[in-house]
């Protein structure tokens, strides 16, 4: 469908109509649950955007692909492009794209175990969204939830009382604490970059396990089953040829993959 539409509109000569068009589509296939043709529509917006020159097409565009590529699982993706959106982003005085594109950096925060300033963003977020008088989107609001649920259960009270901080500040008051996770969580460092036989979502699951934080709450982290959890860490010992966890939480700190060791 897309295709026969795009043609008509590159007969036209009508980029924005095209964009238009491709960026509807890609919204429509994350509402049905399939974000990988989402991603490819998401891509398309990206390039109309560029052509244009325009700041807010590639805001959305990139944070659409951020968005896709995290619900793949694909997180090594989705957190550059959520980033490079962010930037872009900053520039545009879009109140719908800035609170949809600070909730998706919520998502990041806390995988990363920042769930004190997830929390805040969370709230910063929401406040943002509630006085543009919208819902959210129905290929957001189950995600947004759960996102809720998640932290309210890990953070308890302090959720509570870190949210409603945040829903008292602007995004302007967020950015230094926003950039600063950024910069830290895309630096990668040099023992990584020399390659591991994990994949990128096993290595998702070690930096969790590597915490010290359980199946249950790494499955709620990563949007999986527990019982996945348990098949990726069995899956890492084969490879690894290790036998338990702990060796695998050591081989982890060794290798820069968490901050701080393990205990």
């Amino acid at each position: 469908m897309f295709q026969r539409v795009q043609r008509i509109f590159e007969n036209l000569n009508h980029r924005q109509r095209l964009n238009d068009v491709a960026n509807s589509l890609g919204v429509t296939y994350l509402r049905l649950g399939q974000p990988a043709d989402a991603f490819r529509c998401f891509e398309r917006t990206e390039a109309l955007s560029l052509e244009r020159g325009s700041e807010g097409g590639l805001a959305f565009a990139k944070g659409l692909m951020g968005w896709s590529a995290y619900l793949q699982g694909e997180r090594s993706t989705a957190l550059p492009l959520a980033r490079a959106a962010w930037h872009h982003m900053l520039t545009v005085p879009n109140a719908l794209l800035r609170y949809v594109l600070l909730h998706m950096l919520a998502f990041h925060a806390r995988d990363a175990g920042e769930l004190t300033l997830a929390a805040r963003m969370v709230g910063c977020s929401d406040a943002m969204r509630i006085r543009t008088g919208e819902p959210w989107d129905v290929c957001f609001a189950p995600h947004v939830k759960a996102l809720d649920v998640a932290l309210r259960a890990e953070m308890g009270e302090q959720y509570v009382e870190c949210r409603v901080e945040g829903e008292t500040l602007s995004l302007e008051d967020l950015v230094p604490e926003v950039q600063a996770f950024l910069d830290h969580i895309l630096t990668v460092p040099p023992s990584i970059k020399t390659g591991t036989p994990l994949t990128t979502r096993e290595l998702d699951v070690l930096r969790l396990l590597a915490q010290g934080i359980s199946d249950k709450r790494i499955a709620q982290h990563l949007h999986i089953s527990a019982t996945t959890v348990s098949k990726h860490v069995s899956s890492m010992l084969g490879k690894l040829e290790m036998h338990n966890r702990v060796e695998l939480a050591r081989w982890a700190v060794e290798r820069g993959l968490v901050d701080a060791p393990f205990s």
